[in-house]
């Protein structure tokens, strides 16, 4: 009987080690499906990254070409305010220049005046050809 007892604890003991391998192989199991869904997590999030990753450096792109552009363009602000300030203070010494105003008034005079002259050469001339003009139309006509 004793016998009995001891293979009975025998059998015991190793159903207890065989219900503790078999606790150790499905939380193996389920420690591998574990780790699969991770590395599948993992992979998403590689993919992700990488998608990120490339839509910021399209983006930067796009927005470096932005400033580029935007750098020309305060530069060609900046020559057009120069040349507007140029322009401002040739405006301002041409109102201040009343010599340059009175040369120019003067020299508008001396082109009026040599308009007349020639009006009363050209009338002069008219004059000293009309005898001529109109004896040629009386013989032609």
């Amino acid at each position: 009987m004793q016998d009995l007892v001891g293979l009975e604890r025998q059998l015991s003991r190793a159903l207890e080690r065989i219900a503790k391998a078999a606790d150790g192989l499905n939380g193996a199991a389920r420690e591998s499906q574990a780790v699969e869904e991770e590395r599948l997590v993992n992979a998403q999030l590689a993919e992700r990254l990488r998608a990120v990753k490339e839509k910021s450096a399209t983006r930067i792109a796009e927005l470096e070409a932005e400033v580029e552009a935007l750098h020309a363009q305060v530069s060609e602000l900046d020559t057009l305010r120069r040349a507007a300030g140029d322009l401002h203070e040739q405006l301002a010494e041409l109102r201040e220049g009343q010599p340059i105003e009175g040369a120019l008034l003067a020299e508008l005079e001396s082109l009026r005046a040599l308009r007349a002259s020639d009006l009363a050469e050209v009338d002069a001339l008219l004059a000293a050809l009309a005898p001529h003009i109109d004896a040629a139309e009386a013989k032609n006509g």
